[in-house]
């Protein structure tokens, strides 16, 4: 089944170490060059003289950057959290790194993904993943491309535009589009389908994805987020609860995180007034998000946290009635894409790594 393998994410495959000593030294090392870091995978993972080797993304690292970083590394100091990946997205804003494509040079079968950066010492580091299903170079590449495209633009946004995001990306027909087994958060039910003009549709889709993934975007904005996004995104969470207590006060809800869930459970609708006011819902509450809970796009803390979330740390692809390439990213956000006839890849499907 298509995405079945999407699920083996960031969130479940949590890697972490309290190691705080690791990342003490001085935080304005030099940036290794694009050759350095091709020669270490090189002679670290023997991939000559069947692989070959091609940057796909590099990441700069700024002042700014670096101040976030520490300030996070501190935030997680102070609390005792331990640290995602040995430090990997610190170490990133820190020294910058590469993420790097392997591909075979015989068929140009696209085979693992790495992620190069330096340690606090200066020691290189290194993290790899294969690359799960069949795809060329370029495609691997193209996607890469796409996904991080996507991912800079999803965090640039509030959650009412969400919309727009999905038509940039996925084009009008993202609403209606979904994916054969009925996954992610953009497969919306069949009797809604029915129920709805493509207009509502797409408003429907945005909206509740756009809530869906509220945690995900809003656990930039928390200070620890660089150090462990995995608490970053549980933090967003305890946000998400306060703020729907705060919503459900004025409207007289029950139980705040049931009334999230009953928002976005679209298979609950089963009538035109049902959808109408589904609707109506689901855009006063964005609207109340937005306005109580904004993200602090311009901060320099948050950009230099959207910085690293759009490294892709994960890509699949899988075919069934038809071919989807999914990218991971962080915090746990994929993005799915397909190729159609005029060639340019479309956004299909999002979720989060379970």
């Amino acid at each position: 089944m298509i995405f079945r393998l999407l699920y083996v994410a960031l969130l479940g495959n949590l890697l972490v170490s309290s190691g705080y000593s690791q990342v003490r030294r001085n935080m304005s090392d030099k940036m290794m060059t694009e050759g350095q870091a091709l020669s270490l995978i090189q002679s670290r993972y023997n991939t000559a003289p069947t692989g070959a080797l091609v940057v796909a993304l590099k990441l700069q690292s700024t002042a700014e950057m670096q101040k976030a970083a520490k300030e996070s590394l501190a935030e997680a100091r102070s609390k005792d959290i331990a640290l995602y990946q040995d430090g990997l997205f610190v170490n990133l804003m820190r020294a910058g790194g590469y993420v790097v494509l392997q591909f075979s040079k015989q068929t140009n079968k696209a085979t693992r993904l790495y992620i190069v950066t330096s340690g606090a010492a200066g020691e290189p580091v290194v993290q790899f993943k294969d690359i799960h299903g069949e795809m060329s170079r370029d495609e691997a590449l193209m996607t890469i491309g796409k996904a991080v495209s996507f991912c800079r633009a999803f965090f640039d946004l509030p959650g009412s535009q969400t919309k727009e995001l999905l038509v940039k990306f996925g084009g009008p027909e993202t609403a209606t589009r979904g994916i054969t087994d009925g996954k992610g958060y953009l497969a919306l039910p069949e009797g809604v389908r029915r129920l709805a003009t493509p207009k509502e549709l797409l408003e429907l889709t945005g909206l509740s994805s756009g809530l869906m993934l509220w945690t995900i975007r809003r656990a930039l904005a928390t200070p620890v987020y660089a150090a462990n996004p995995v608490v970053g995104v549980q933090q967003a969470n305890d946000e998400l609860a306060r703020l729907a207590g705060e919503f459900r006060a004025n409207n007289r809800e029950k139980d705040a995180m049931d009334f999230v869930d009953h928002l976005v459970d679209l298979s609950s609708i089963q009538t035109r007034d049902e959808l109408k006011m589904r609707l109506e819902s689901l855009r006063e509450f964005t609207s109340f998000l937005d306005e109580h809970s904004p993200a602090p796009v311009t901060s320099s803390a948050y950009r230099a946290n959207v910085s690293v979330s759009s490294v892709p740390l994960e890509i699949v692809v899988e075919q069934d009635a038809t071919r989807v390439y999914g990218v991971t990213t962080a915090p746990g956000l994929i993005s799915g894409w397909t190729q159609p006839k005029s060639g340019e890849l479309v956004l299909t499907a999002l979720l989060v790594g379970e």
